[in-house]
């Protein structure tokens, strides 16, 4: 790996955590040919300033695993220069903390590093003096304004995942355990973007935003397009009253413009199945609201995957019968064919429940940042978390993503 500037943007990628998917009513893990490839493209919005200011480099970064097997696999990255100035896009708390080694190992180096992971509330340490922190976004830093674009690293082919932004912040921004503010902006779009990426590959596109907000999903849907037969879109969406308004007129508006929505999954984030527990997460949906989503979504062939959230620590008996007589209703109205991706609760700094019950959580931390609070649970509690788990095994869904189960716990700080 060569340079023939002393100014980079580094971006990182990786491949994704193994899926278990439903195969002659047993769960096997997908690998091999179902290899997929997740780009952090943290410099898409401003590609073409940075790419006249400098050289962008793509890093290989391995997440499955532990975090210390994580870190012990991806240590030894080297750089190919050793003075100037290095961009750090930073979408994990993993590759924030590469950039700290790296400042400290190449002291000549002025390291600027930002995105998802950027949080200065997470310092709880001294920083090297080469390395920046930046919060804000890099064409405010420039004075230029955005434009979209992308760079495929060339040692990758195949199926390709990578983000493309459409609102900042989260429309409902108050559950418990996010930290994401409640203001809504919409990014500059540029609705035939795909048009532009290069043949060959099958593309899945995360249409960047915490949560579809009802506005979008009702005037701006409608106006994506792919680009090949096998590309597809997916995003975040909050099965509430107010996405319900605007869901099935919107959906009907697709099919009358030539959006095809069997392409197109929507991650709806249920986190435990139990009312009680919605309420305690101010949630703001219901079990009821969030069935309908399903079944509406169901009704127009377009794809789900639910969100859950294991590691609870104030469960009742009364949420997980609650909670398995939920999933089986899924499991009727979407006839299995749903994927469910499982997370580990972790607080983070910015979370509101981040500050409460300090002594119900570990605190973990790498280096000088502070990364987020897991909660301990007692005997009684992980037996809980575990029944849920059990049963939502056997109600037989298309594919689970599991990290909870898998021993990594810490998943969601990586």
């Amino acid at each position: 790996m060569a340079s023939s500037s002393d100014t980079l943007f580094i971006q990182f990628y990786k491949t994704n955590v193994s899926t278990k998917i439903l195969v002659n009513g047993e769960y096997i893990n997908l690998i091999g040919d179902h290899k997929e490839y997740d780009l952090c493209n943290g410099f898409s919005q401003t590609h073409y300033s940075c790419k006249k200011r400098g050289d962008f480099l793509w890093y290989f970064y391995d997440l499955d695993g532990t975090m210390e097997e994580v870190l012990e696999r991806n240590r030894g990255l080297t750089l190919p220069i050793s003075r100037g100035t290095v961009y750090v896009s930073a979408f994990y708390n993993v590759h924030m903390y590469q950039a700290y080694l790296w400042a400290q190992e190449y002291p000549e180096i002025h390291f600027i590093v930002g995105g998802p992971a950027v949080d200065m509330d997470k310092v709880q340490g001294e920083l090297p003096k080469n390395l920046e922190l930046y919060e804000g976004t890099l064409h405010e830093r420039f004075g230029e304004d955005p434009q979209w674009g992308i760079e495929i690293p060339k040692e990758i082919s195949g199926k390709i995942m990578f983000s493309y932004p459409i609102e900042k912040n989260c429309y409902w921004g108050i559950c418990t355990f996010c930290g994401i503010k409640q203001e809504v902006m919409k990014e500059p779009i540029n609705y035939s973007f795909m048009q532009d990426l290069p043949p060959g590959n099958q593309y899945f596109v995360f249409l960047n935003t915490f949560a579809m907000s009802p506005e979008f999903m009702k005037n701006n849907l409608h106006k994506f397009r792919y680009k090949g037969p096998r590309d597809c879109f997916w995003t975040y969406v909050r099965a509430d009253k107010r996405i319900l308004e605007v869901l099935d007129p919107s959906f009907r508006r697709c099919a009358e413009e030539g959006f095809d929505l069997r392409r197109f999954w929507w991650l709806v984030g249920l986190e435990f199945p139990s009312n009680r527990m919605l309420k305690h997460m101010k949630k703001g949906t219901t079990l009821k609201n969030i069935l309908e989503f399903c079944k509406i979504a169901e009704d127009h062939g377009t794809k789900l995957v639910i969100s859950t959230i294991f590691g609870w620590n104030n469960l009742t008996k009364e949420d997980v019968e609650e909670g398995k007589e939920f999933l089986a209703s899924l499991r009727d109205v979407t006839a299995g064919k749903a994927l469910i991706r499982c997370h580990y609760l972790v607080s983070k700094p910015l979370a509101p429940m981040y500050g409460k019950q300090d002594l119900d959580f570990r605190v973990v931390k790498k280096g000088p940042f502070v990364l987020g609070k897991i909660p301990f649970m007692n005997d009684e509690q992980r037996r809980l978390n575990d029944e849920m788990l059990e049963f939502l095994y056997s109600c037989q869904f298309r594919g689970i993503r599991e990290p909870y189960s898998d021993g990594n716990f810490a998943y969601d700080l990586l």
